[in-house]
Order: C-alpha cells, then sequence, then structure tokens
C-alpha cells in the first residue's frame, strides 16, 4: 500500500491545492523507508532464525502500529449520510475519469506482480533475484515520493496520470523483448515509480475536487474497487499462464489502447466546467443555506433540515479541528431520515442552528451575513 489512509485528512492540513502532491508524497516517502527497514528486518530474522519468528516479529509490528495510531489526533468527521456537495463532487467526471485511470494501473499492478513472480519461479531464479526485484520496486516507489512533487511543479495531476500509464504501456512493451531476470528488475522498478506517482496524482485530484466530500467514505470506496481490479489482474497469469513475451506483449498493448482512450476523453473534459461546490454557488454554505430557506418557505421542512444538515458538515469539515455537528441538529436530523415528520418550527431551528455554527448574522443577503 501507499499508506492510503493518511491521505484522508489532507485537503484540511495543506492551504495550497498545488501542494496537495507534495503533501501525500511526503508520506509515501514515509511508508517506503518503512517499507525497506521492514524487509531488512525481516530478512535478518529469517536468516537467523527461520520463518516462524518471521511472522512473531510481524505482528508485533503491526500491533504497536495500532498502540501508535491510537495516539493520532482525530479531526472531526461529518456524521453518516451523504450530502448534496458531496455527491456532485464525487460524481465528476474529471474524477471518474482518474480512478477509471488508477484502476488501470492497479489491473496492471496485480498482472505484472503474478507474471513475474510465476515467470521467476518457472525459470528457477535464485532467491537473490526475488529480492532485487523487490528492492527495486521499494526504491523506485520512494524514489517517486521524490519525484512526483517536482513534477507537479510543471504538469497537472492528470498529465501525471496520463504519463504513469505511458511509463508503464512503453515498460512493458520493452519488456517483452528481454529475458525474465533482467526484464523483471525493469518492470518492477518502473512499475514503482510509474505506479506511486499515478496513486499520488490520483489521490490529490480526488482531495483537489472533492474538498468538501467525506474522503474517508470515498478512499474507502475507491480502494475497494482498487484491490478488486488488482485482483482481477492477478488471475490472468495464473490461470493462462502465458509465456513471458506474451503476456508482457498483452498487457502493454492494453495500457497503449488505456493512454489513447485516457488522453481523447481527458481533452474533451478539458473545455467543460469541473463539478465543483462553486457549481452551486460561489460558497457551498451559502447556496445551501439558500436552499434550505427556500424549501422551508414551501412548507417541505425535512428536506429543508436536510439541505441545512449538509451545509453543517461542510462548515465542520472546513475546522482543521472543529467539533462534532451539534447533538440538536443531528436530532432533527435522525428524525428526518427515520421517516418522521418535521414541523416549520424544527426547520427554522436547523437553519439558526448552522447559521450560528457558519458564523452568520441577522443581517445582510438571505437575511444574514458572516460575523465580522
Amino acid at each position: 500500500g501507499h499508506g492510503d489512509a493518511a491521505f484522508v485528512d489532507i485537503p484540511r492540513l495543506v492551504d495550497d491545492v498545488d501542494g496537495l502532491v507534495s503533501a501525500n508524497a511526503r508520506i509515501t516517502r514515509f511508508a517506503s523507508l518503512g517499507g525497506l527497514a521492514g524487509g531488512a528486518v525481516g530478512a535478518a530474522v529469517f536468516r537467523l532464525a527461520g520463518p516462524q519468528p518471521v511472522v512473531v516479529v510481524a505482528a508485533a509490528g503491526y500491533a504497536a502500529t495500532a498502540l501508535l495510531g491510537l495516539h493520532v489526533p482525530r479531526l472531526a468527521v461529518a456524521s453518516s449520510g451523504g450530502g448534496v456537495v458531496e455527491s456532485v463532487q464525487l460524481a465528476g467526471p474529471l474524477l471518474g475519469l482518474a480512478a477509471a485511470g488508477m484502476s488501470m494501473i492497479r489491473f496492471a499492478s496485480g498482472f505484472m506482480t503474478f507474471h513475474v513472480a510465476l515467470a521467476l519461479k518457472t525459470s528457477n531464479a535464485p532467491a537473490w533475484v526475488f529480492g532485487l526485484v523487490l528492492l527495486a520496486g521499494t526504491g523506485a516507489a520512494f524514489v517517486a515520493s521524490i519525484a512526483g512533487p517536482l513534477l507537479r511543479r510543471g504538469v497537472s495531476e492528470e498529465m501525471l496520470l496520463a504519463g504513469a500509464l505511458t511509463a508503464l504501456a512503453a515498460c512493458c512493451l520493452l519488456a517483452a523483448g528481454q529475458r525474465p531476470r533482467s526484464g523483471a528488475v525493469l518492470v518492477a522498478a518502473v512499475f514503482g515509480l510509474a505506479g506511486a506517482i499515478g496513486h499520488q496524482a490520483f489521490t490529490s485530484t480526488a482531495q483537489r475536487l472533492a474538498p468538501d466530500a467525506a474522503l474517508g467514505r470515498a478512499f474507502a470506496r475507491f480502494d475497494a474497487r482498487f484491490q478488486i481490479v488488482w485482483a482481477v489482474g492477478a488471475v490472468g497469469p495464473v490461470l493462462a499462464d502465458p509465456s513471458w513475451p506474451l503476456g508482457f506483449g498483452i498487457l502493454g498493448a492494453a495500457l497503449a489502447v488505456t493512454v489513447l482512450a485516457y488522453d481523447r476523453f481527458r481533452r474533451s473534459l478539458r473545455s467543460q466546467p469541473i463539478q465543483h461546490a462553486a457549481a452551486i454557488g460561489d460558497d457551498p454554505v451559502t447556496a445551501l443555506l439558500a436552499l434550505a430557506h427556500v424549501l422551508a418557505a414551501r412548507g417541505d421542512a425535512n428536506l429543508a433540515v436536510s439541505v441545512a444538515t449538509d451545509a453543517a458538515r461542510i462548515v465542520s469539515r472546513r475546522r482543521r479541528a472543529g467539533a462534532p455537528l451539534p447533538p440538536e441538529l443531528m436530532r432533527l436530523w435522525l428524525g428526518v431520515v427515520r421517516g418522521g415528520t418535521t414541523s416549520a418550527v424544527d426547520a427554522a431551528r436547523a437553519l439558526a442552528i448552522v447559521e450560528h455554527l457558519a458564523g452568520w448574522a441577522p443581517t445582510g443577503p438571505l437575511g444574514h451575513e458572516p460575523a465580522t
């Protein structure tokens, strides 16, 4: 993995969206160093005491990680339930295209992992070759954590993802004409480098295009999809057992087609407006509060409470150390989602709570303006 869970709160910790790749890369760098250190410890324990103690040491490492995780400060996250702005942002075409590109990278990674492993085992490669392949992949991922932010200074996240797909396609086609041992080191290094840069690009794209979404839930869904795609890719070399040149030839051709399709769709979306929170107003909180007032005026108290709660979630997510949603607002919202009937008084109370949470005073546009 690339430390995916650590990316959840990055948008609230980075003021400039152009710095998202750099922040994500820093986490990847620490993850790569940890992987190298863990691999060295595992190899030493295996050589000195055998395979069983390696499992014990790994279990101890996971336990220590869990204890450290308990000390990570918790930032306020929204309660369960998606919001209007979150749904719009996560359903944007640019984010969907980035997810499709990342899915292909994960598919190719699963295919490559098992194709290389089976080819080396069939050719009776010594253990040091496997170690060199693992070292090449992990080391390349570490290099990517440094190269990614540097590349981001000159190109966009979309171009980084396109470049990663192109590099993987060229690598597979080149490896198809090499011997398994030398080709394995090549593909491990390129997949480690391009895969990590592509992952940084996708994560930063999601954080940039969906800043008001609950990214914990969003990344959980994305990562579940990517893991399934990785497993699907791994099935091919296991069941079909293609030769070294045939396997990488097919994979390279599939990646090349993906590059062309990705570039075509990216160009077609370039002139279209990004589905961002600004699409429903200069500020999503203002837009949602305006909508909630209209709904309340029309007598739809239940929907007014739901929309006002969405606005409160956005306010909460924007705060780096904000508190959970007010209990009274949660009580009103739960009454709506559980099928209850909300009165006009309840809707007015929900609006007042959210306006107070957002720091609005009772004058100005919509009858409110930000308190100074």
